[in-house]
């Protein structure tokens, strides 16, 4: 620092530095840190200097005894400040892993760490703020949103840590607010004093256009009398303990959110030893194994390609050794087992790959390697942040849910993996474009391989018109041909191997043959490596069914209605399921529903029982010219049968609270989790069209997901509505408690 005696530029620009170098040498008297001193000396210094520069730009601000020293903006993980040097996640780069470097997803809440610098003598005791955001057709700035950790002890730079919540300013953007260019306005100020040291920042972030997750959730019922610990009876997982289940699942996916395009509940009777056939006739019961459940209702509707079956299964009688199990397009979960439903969703876009901790079969060979030895194997690498919870996950103590080690998180390597699976797509909230059909029949058959090359049937063979069901997985060494009567190869296909909890060392695997169909298909040939294994011989007609009226045109009552069919020339489809033998397909009867004259279909009743089914109208989509179907195969051919179209009322959605729950108590201040959707045979509801309002506080916010961490003190009347624009729309409430004895 210049001594006391030395004469200051008495230029006339230099009048106002002048005075903020005289506040300056009066704050550094009352500092003793040393760093803090340093700081301001550069600060005089630059004052100084230009002065003596003859004047130039604008001198910067003295320091003032609050600044903000940066502004880390998280979804669920982020560099920021990374310790990471190489960065390992970006490969060619010198230096650590460049702040803020993982992309925002549109329509994903979204908090903002902000890091304040407090002077050590600033008298300051704690420290609050402000935010308000503006997107790009917005007139004006936001309603301010306050921080959900409300006011932080006051912290020079040099002491915040980043592993602590609390050491920063957590301001959650609601993520109705998050999409594309979004102007944030951040101040942050002495929670002490109205008047007292106040800062701000101005800056914009861009959100990336990306897509929701798409479910079929299948919910199984389990019923057995047979067991040797005596007969079970277990209800199947409510809608509500699915998507707590899956609530980690839209925490740390790089998505908008979670769609259920439909849910079903369907029975399995085995022993559950197994999720497959190969564990024998106990594990698959009258209903086939829940492999076999999933694999029948993919085969037989018609979802789109994104869309994943997800079975939930209650966890008490599982005696199969594994919580989970996912084959292309098809997870295996118990209830709340959240990073085990993450991760086999997750290998429907990244394939057999896991994060290398646990011993996994196919550990992922681009995994970053940390390095640091206080980092475990397969940890998250960065700071996670849950913005729901305002939890920070640690890197030094978190693996990767790709792995097989506990506690859980989402690495950035692993999000930035699912966000290219996922892709950019709309978020606008409505249902993909109609699917595009394949021009004629394919043949769909589960089956299984066993090393030993022996093949057996894990579902029915079936023809129905429809698309490709979708590839992915690396070639295995095995091939299906179609072939003519002559021998002509008709079509061939190498199977994928699309089991990703086994290999080729494995003692069988599963796999899916999805091919175009020939009428004049006569042999189905297995082979491995150019040897053929088996041949199975295609029935030359298939089943004729024919399905009794049920009156064209007709408005089919509430009440319901059975629907029947016959057999003409022959019986029909045995259709008890038993032990797979391999000189034969599986014999089954599906029912299907069309709500739009047969251009979709989803399946009704699967692995029906005897010739006749009832139908509950209630629990259909409406629609005009709505269709019954019999699908029916028996030895890899298949007959179909098709009602007259019927009218059924369209329904109106119903919304459907699934936290809080009624009585739910919270302290003053905790954060409060609303979590809701709008069901309905139709499907999956736009997020927008749900609005949630308290009897105390009015209008809280819309969409799927919302959190309040400051609702008043008192009894709250919480509804959930949809949009008032719909017509025939319901709400639902719950009461909650806020604040008082707990």
């Amino acid at each position: 620092m210049p001594p006391r005696d030395t004469p200051e530029p008495q230029h006339r620009h230099c009048r106002e530095p002048r005075a903020a170098m005289e506040e300056l040498r009066k704050l550094r008297k009352s500092v003793d840190d040393p760093d803090v001193r340093a700081r301001i000396d550069q600060r005089i210094a630059d004052l100084r200097r230009r002065c003596n520069d003859g004047g130039g730009p604008p001198p910067p601000p003295p320091p003032l005894p609050l600044e903000i020293d940066g502004i880390e903006y998280t979804q669920a993980t982020q560099f920021f400040r990374s310790e990471l040097n190489p960065c390992p996640d970006r490969s060619g780069r010198s230096g650590p892993c460049p702040d803020n470097d993982v992309p925002l997803v549109g329509r994903k809440t979204t908090v903002l760490r902000v890091y304040p610098d407090v002077l050590a003598t600033s008298g300051i005791q704690s420290v609050t703020g402000q935010l308000r955001t503006k997107g790009e057709s917005d007139d004006q700035w936001s309603d301010p949103i306050t921080p959900i950790n409300g006011a932080i002890d006051p912290r020079m730079s040099r002491n915040i840590d980043r592993g602590e919540a609390n050491h920063t300013l957590n301001f959650r953007i609601p993520s109705r607010r998050c999409r594309g260019r979004l102007a944030m306005w951040v101040r942050i100020s002495d929670a002490g004093q109205s008047d007292g040291a106040t800062t701000s920042r101005i800056g914009t972030v861009q959100f990336t256009r990306h897509s929701y997750l798409d479910l079929r959730a299948v919910r199984i019922r389990y019923e057995n009398d047979d067991r040797a610990d005596g007969p079970w009876d277990v209800d199947a997982p409510t809608m509500r303990d699915f998507f707590r289940t899956a609530r980690f699942t839209h925490r740390t996916y790089p998505i908008s959110g979670i769609r259920v395009k439909k849910t079903s509940v369907e029975l399995y009777d085995g022993d559950f030893t197994s999720f497959f056939e190969s564990g024998g006739s106990g594990a698959r019961g009258s209903t086939g194994t829940i492999y076999e459940i999933v694999n029948d209702l993919l085969e037989t509707e018609d979802f789109g390609e994104d869309v994943i079956y997800v079975a939930v299964i209650p966890g008490g009688p599982n005696q199969t050794g594994s919580v989970g199990h996912a084959t292309y397009r098809k997870c295996i979960t118990e209830v709340d087992a959240g990073p085990t439903m993450a991760q086999e969703i997750g290998h429907n876009c990244i394939g057999s790959d896991h994060a290398p901790c646990g011993n996994p079969n196919s550990p992922d060979d681009d995994y970053p390697d940390y390095g640091d030895a206080s980092y475990p194997a397969a940890s998250i690498g960065e700071y996670g942040f849950d913005v729901e919870e305002g939890v920070v996950h640690d890197p030094t103590s978190t693996h990767d849910f790709m792995s097989y080690c506990a506690p859980n998180w989402v690495s950035p390597y692993m999000y930035e993996r699912l966000f290219r699976c996922f892709g950019p797509a709309s978020v606008s909230g409505t249902d993909p474009p109609e699917v595009r059909r394949e021009p004629r029949e394919r043949f769909y058959l589960p089956v299984t391989i066993a090393r030993s090359g022996r093949i057996t049937w894990t579902g029915a063979g079936i023809q129905l018109p429809g698309r490709h069901l979708g590839r992915t997985g690396e070639h295995s060494p095995y091939v299906v041909e179609l072939r003519a009567p002559s021998g002509r190869i008709l079509e061939s296909q190498r199977l994928r191997q699309t089991d990703f909890g086994r290999t080729l060392d494995d003692d069988h695997m599963e796999f899916l043959v999805d091919v175009p169909w020939h009428d004049d298909a006569a042999e189905i040939v297995f082979s491995r490596d150019d040897e053929e294994l088996d041949t199975f011989e295609i029935t030359s007609d298939p089943p004729e069914v024919e399905m009794e009226s049920i009156g064209s045109g007709e408005e089919l009552l509430s009440e319901g209605r059975t629907i029947a069919w016959s057999y003409p020339n022959e019986d029909g489809p045995a259709t008890t399921r038993t032990e797979s033998e391999p000189t034969d397909a599986e014999s089954v009867q599906h029912v299907r529903y069309s709500n739009d004259g047969g251009t979709t279909w989803s399946t009704i009743g699967r692995d029906v029982r005897g010739i006749e089914y009832r139908v509950d109208p209630a629990g259909l989509p409406g629609g005009d010219d709505c269709r019954f179907q019999v699908v029916a195969s028996k030895g890899f051919r298949t007959g179909v049968a098709t009602s007259e179209p019927v009218r059924i009322s369209q329904k109106p959605r119903e919304p459907f609270i699934v936290s809080p729950e009624e009585g739910d108590r919270f302290a003053d201040g905790e954060l409060v989790q609303f979590l809701g959707l709008s069901r309905s045979p139709t499907g999956a509801s736009q997020e927008g069209t749900l609005q949630w309002s308290s009897s105390i506080d009015g209008y809280l916010g819309s969409g799927g997901v919302l959190v309040e961490h400051a609702l008043s003190v008192g009894a709250h009347r919480i509804t959930l509505d949809t949009d008032a624009s719909l017509k025939n729309e319901a709400s639902a409430s719950v009461t909650i408690r806020v604040g008082g004895d707990q």
